[in-house]
Protein backbone atom coordinates (compact mmCIF):
# COMPACT_ATOMS: atom_id res chain seq x y z
CA UNK A 1 0.00 0.00 0.00
CA UNK A 2 2.53 2.18 0.35
CA UNK A 3 4.49 2.08 -2.29
CA UNK A 4 1.64 2.45 -4.08
CA UNK A 5 0.48 5.90 -2.39
CA UNK A 6 4.51 6.66 -3.51
CA UNK A 7 4.00 5.71 -6.68
CA UNK A 8 0.29 8.03 -6.86
CA UNK A 9 2.31 11.00 -5.58
CA UNK A 10 5.75 10.77 -7.73
CA UNK A 11 2.88 10.50 -10.50
CA UNK A 12 0.93 13.16 -9.50
CA UNK A 13 4.06 15.56 -8.41
CA UNK A 14 5.76 14.69 -12.05
CA UNK A 15 2.06 15.68 -13.85
CA UNK A 16 2.17 19.28 -11.81
CA UNK A 17 5.41 19.61 -12.13
CA UNK A 18 5.85 19.83 -15.91
CA UNK A 19 5.32 22.97 -17.69
CA UNK A 20 4.49 23.00 -21.28
CA UNK A 21 4.75 26.64 -21.58
CA UNK A 22 7.91 28.03 -23.27
CA UNK A 23 10.20 30.47 -21.51
CA UNK A 24 9.25 34.24 -22.58
CA UNK A 25 11.80 35.15 -24.63
CA UNK A 26 14.66 37.29 -23.49
CA UNK A 27 14.89 41.20 -24.98
CA UNK A 28 17.17 41.42 -27.33
CA UNK A 29 20.64 42.97 -26.08
CA UNK A 30 21.23 45.98 -28.15
CA UNK A 31 24.21 46.93 -28.72
CA UNK A 32 25.71 50.78 -26.84
CA UNK A 33 27.58 53.24 -28.92
CA UNK A 34 28.38 55.95 -25.72
CA UNK A 35 31.95 54.94 -25.88
CA UNK A 36 32.28 55.11 -29.44
CA UNK A 37 30.43 58.87 -29.59
CA UNK A 38 31.63 62.16 -28.73
CA UNK A 39 29.11 65.04 -29.27
CA UNK A 40 32.10 67.60 -28.54
CA UNK A 41 34.02 66.27 -31.79
CA UNK A 42 34.98 68.82 -34.13
CA UNK A 43 37.16 67.61 -37.49
CA UNK A 44 37.43 70.39 -40.13
CA UNK A 45 35.90 73.59 -41.51
CA UNK A 46 34.47 72.97 -44.96
CA UNK A 47 35.50 76.56 -47.12
CA UNK A 48 32.59 75.31 -49.58
CA UNK A 49 29.53 74.76 -49.49
CA UNK A 50 28.78 70.75 -49.80
CA UNK A 51 26.92 69.95 -53.22
CA UNK A 52 23.79 67.44 -52.43
CA UNK A 53 22.47 65.97 -55.39
CA UNK A 54 19.56 64.31 -53.18
CA UNK A 55 19.00 60.63 -53.90
CA UNK A 56 16.14 60.24 -56.67
CA UNK A 57 12.80 57.98 -57.11
CA UNK A 58 15.62 55.16 -58.96
CA UNK A 59 17.22 54.90 -56.03
CA UNK A 60 16.88 51.89 -53.60
CA UNK A 61 15.44 53.19 -50.14
CA UNK A 62 17.93 51.00 -48.19
CA UNK A 63 20.64 53.09 -50.33
CA UNK A 64 18.76 56.44 -49.51
CA UNK A 65 19.60 55.75 -45.94
CA UNK A 66 22.98 56.54 -46.01
CA UNK A 67 22.27 59.89 -47.24
CA UNK A 68 23.45 63.08 -45.43
CA UNK A 69 25.92 64.10 -42.84
CA UNK A 70 27.05 61.49 -40.34
CA UNK A 71 28.65 63.15 -37.00
CA UNK A 72 29.68 63.22 -33.70
CA UNK A 73 31.52 60.42 -33.67
CA UNK A 74 35.03 59.25 -32.73
CA UNK A 75 37.11 56.54 -33.82
CA UNK A 76 37.59 54.14 -30.42
CA UNK A 77 35.96 56.94 -29.07
CA UNK A 78 39.49 59.37 -29.51
CA UNK A 79 39.83 60.65 -32.79
CA UNK A 80 37.18 63.00 -34.07
CA UNK A 81 35.65 61.30 -37.74
CA UNK A 82 32.29 62.78 -39.97
CA UNK A 83 31.39 61.43 -43.12
CA UNK A 84 28.77 63.09 -45.02
CA UNK A 85 27.18 61.07 -47.78
CA UNK A 86 26.45 63.69 -50.46
CA UNK A 87 25.67 61.76 -53.85
CA UNK A 88 24.27 58.16 -53.99
CA UNK A 89 23.51 56.66 -57.51
CA UNK A 90 20.86 53.56 -58.52
CA UNK A 91 23.63 51.32 -58.64
CA UNK A 92 25.18 51.85 -55.65
CA UNK A 93 28.11 54.33 -56.57
CA UNK A 94 28.54 56.86 -53.76
CA UNK A 95 30.33 60.14 -53.55
CA UNK A 96 31.26 60.78 -49.77
CA UNK A 97 33.67 63.54 -47.84
CA UNK A 98 35.64 62.15 -45.26
CA UNK A 99 36.60 64.35 -42.30
CA UNK A 100 39.29 63.54 -39.55
CA UNK A 101 40.20 65.60 -36.46
CA UNK A 102 44.06 66.04 -36.02
CA UNK A 103 45.22 63.08 -34.41
CA UNK A 104 48.89 63.23 -32.46
CA UNK A 105 49.35 59.70 -31.14
CA UNK A 106 49.66 58.74 -34.99
CA UNK A 107 50.95 61.88 -36.58
CA UNK A 108 47.80 62.12 -38.78
CA UNK A 109 47.28 66.38 -39.44
CA UNK A 110 43.19 67.50 -40.04
CA UNK A 111 41.92 66.15 -42.97
CA UNK A 112 39.26 66.28 -45.54
CA UNK A 113 39.03 64.11 -48.32
CA UNK A 114 36.26 62.98 -51.32
CA UNK A 115 36.08 59.25 -51.28
CA UNK A 116 34.36 57.25 -54.04
CA UNK A 117 32.37 54.38 -52.42
CA UNK A 118 30.47 51.98 -53.00
CA UNK A 119 27.16 50.03 -51.06
CA UNK A 120 27.59 46.63 -51.81
CA UNK A 121 24.75 43.74 -51.75
CA UNK A 122 24.76 43.64 -47.98
CA UNK A 123 24.10 46.91 -47.59
CA UNK A 124 27.62 47.93 -46.06
CA UNK A 125 29.30 51.03 -47.65
CA UNK A 126 32.75 50.84 -48.35
CA UNK A 127 35.81 52.91 -49.65
CA UNK A 128 39.63 52.34 -49.16
CA UNK A 129 42.21 55.46 -49.03
CA UNK A 130 45.80 53.51 -49.39
CA UNK A 131 45.84 51.01 -47.02
CA UNK A 132 43.18 51.62 -44.77
CA UNK A 133 39.69 50.28 -45.42
CA UNK A 134 36.54 52.05 -44.10
CA UNK A 135 33.43 50.09 -43.65
CA UNK A 136 29.72 51.37 -42.53
CA UNK A 137 26.80 49.87 -41.52
CA UNK A 138 23.32 51.25 -40.33
CA UNK A 139 22.60 49.90 -36.70
CA UNK A 140 19.16 51.64 -36.36
CA UNK A 141 19.92 55.30 -36.45
CA UNK A 142 23.81 54.96 -35.93
CA UNK A 143 26.13 54.57 -39.04
CA UNK A 144 28.49 52.46 -37.62
CA UNK A 145 31.77 52.01 -38.78
CA UNK A 146 34.80 49.68 -38.88
CA UNK A 147 38.60 51.43 -40.26
CA UNK A 148 41.67 48.81 -40.75
CA UNK A 149 45.01 50.00 -42.02
CA UNK A 150 48.35 50.15 -41.10
CA UNK A 151 47.74 52.22 -37.53
CA UNK A 152 45.54 49.85 -35.96
CA UNK A 153 41.62 48.90 -35.65
CA UNK A 154 38.86 51.23 -35.37
CA UNK A 155 35.40 51.50 -34.45
CA UNK A 156 33.37 54.31 -34.60
CA UNK A 157 29.16 55.29 -34.51
CA UNK A 158 27.89 58.53 -36.26
CA UNK A 159 24.69 60.12 -36.07
CA UNK A 160 22.83 62.07 -38.89
CA UNK A 161 23.19 65.42 -38.32
CA UNK A 162 19.82 66.45 -39.54
CA UNK A 163 17.32 65.00 -42.41
CA UNK A 164 18.30 67.54 -44.64
CA UNK A 165 21.49 68.97 -46.51
CA UNK A 166 23.85 70.64 -44.33
CA UNK A 167 23.04 75.33 -44.38
CA UNK A 168 24.90 76.84 -46.91
CA UNK A 169 27.88 78.90 -45.08
CA UNK A 170 27.42 82.52 -44.36
CA UNK A 171 30.06 85.11 -44.31
CA UNK A 172 30.44 86.13 -40.75
CA UNK A 173 29.66 89.62 -41.44
CA UNK A 174 26.44 88.16 -42.86
CA UNK A 175 25.46 86.83 -39.81
CA UNK A 176 26.37 89.30 -37.73
CA UNK A 177 24.19 91.69 -39.80
CA UNK A 178 21.35 89.47 -39.73
CA UNK A 179 21.04 89.27 -35.64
Amino acid sequence: MKRLLIAALCVVATACGSDNRQAAPQPEVLPTYASLRNSDCYTVDLFDPVKYSPPGPEVPAQYQAFYGAWVGGAWNGKWCHDLIVYEIKPNGEVKVLSMHAPNSSIDHPPTVFKRRAVIDINNTLRFTNGANRHVYQLDRHFLVGKRTGPAGDYTIALTRENDSPLPVARPVTQIAQNN
